[in-house]
């Protein structure tokens, strides 16, 4: 019997939505609510609530702006051209009730030079809100030439962050940037030494307690700079509950409500210290919202939530 993939049902849905959007424009667009914005140093996002980095897509992002949200932040990219892991990468989960998926996409993308130069001429500036710029590396000197050949490509633009992801296993070790202090340090440094632009430090939710909190003090010592906590959290294919046949890798991460409890400690762990956080995990109410603005975060990531029912923007920013 063929495996289940359901990237093919993903891709199909969201030319679907592309298409209903331009043929009824009305139906998705919300005025954001006044006195809900959130200013994060020179950024001023209209709305806290943000798109994670997941997506590219042009016409997928411009609708979830056109929904209300303050902002987007890109897929991550990395030095070259990625066709990702083998297929199925993509299932959907069930977990105590919540719908997620489990992902191993692998990172495919066009590679830093395309992506630069499509996302320097891309519609999404005209939104007039901040856009997330994600990068990857295969070791410390990657992070830094990619963030490089970003600055220089989009030189005339102003409304933008720069997010280096560390919470991927994309090094040439096999390792993070998050398990090598010192040269996330080093990183950190040379790219402030290029640009005052704001930097965001993705983190995972797989990392230990020290490891965060050392992460923590490396990213409060650069200025202009704010924690995204977290992205998915990893799990085997038989604890998430999918067939070994329906997924290509052992595990992968496992995004949706269920991980929202580690979501919130690293939201507590990172705002008592002082550090403006983003969190991104898990949040799809307004009840995970308050939560996590409660224990500090300042904006609220959101990923899964918009692929299942992208109007809980509106009905989210409605209740701010």
């Amino acid at each position: 019997m063929k495996p289940l993939d359901l990237e093919p049902a993903v891709i199909f849905g969201d030319k679907n939505l592309a298409l209903l959007s331009r043929m009824t424009p009305f139906v998705f667009n919300y005025r954001i609510p006044a006195g809900i914005e959130v200013e994060l140093y020179d950024l001023k996002f209209p709305s806290p609530l943000t798109g994670a980095s997941f997506k590219s897509e042009t016409d997928i992002l411009g609708i979830w702006l056109t929904l209300g949200l303050g902002s987007v932040t890109l897929k991550t990219i990395m030095e070259g051209i990625r066709t990702g892991n083998e297929r199925p990468r993509l299932q959907e989960v069930n977990t105590a009730g919540n719908s997620g998926f489990l992902n191993s996409m692998g990172l495919p993308g066009p590679g830093i030079d395309a992506f630069a130069e499509t996302i320097a001429d891309s519609k999404l500036w005209d939104y007039g809100r901040p856009l997330g710029i994600s990068v990857g590396g295969d070791s410390g000197a990657e992070y830094v030439a990619n963030i490089q050949k970003f600055l220089h490509a989009l030189k005339e633009k102003d409304n933008y962050f720069l997010e280096l992801n560390i919470s991927c296993p994309n090094t040439e070790n096999g390792r993070t940037l998050a398990d090598d202090p010192d040269q996330l340090d080093t990183v950190l440094q040379e790219i402030r030494n290029m640009t005052s632009r704001v930097i965001a430090v993705k983190v995972s939710p797989d990392s230990e307690l020290d490891v965060l909190s050392t992460i923590g003090e490396i990213a409060g010592s650069c200025p202009q700079t704010f924690i995204n906590a977290g992205n998915t959290q990893y799990k085997t294919v038989s604890d998430a509950g999918v067939e070994k046949k329906n997924f290509s890798m052992p595990g992968g991460g496992v995004s949706g409500p269920a991980i929202f409890p580690s979501t919130l400690k690293m939201v507590h762990l990172f705002s008592s210290r002082g550090m403006p956080v983003m969190a991104t995990g898990g949040i799809s109410t307004i009840d995970h919202v308050k939560a996590v603005k409660d224990e500090g975060a300042v904006l609220f990531g959101m990923a899964t939530a918009l692929v299942l029912d992208p109007f809980c923007i509106p009905n989210i920013n409605s209740m701010l």
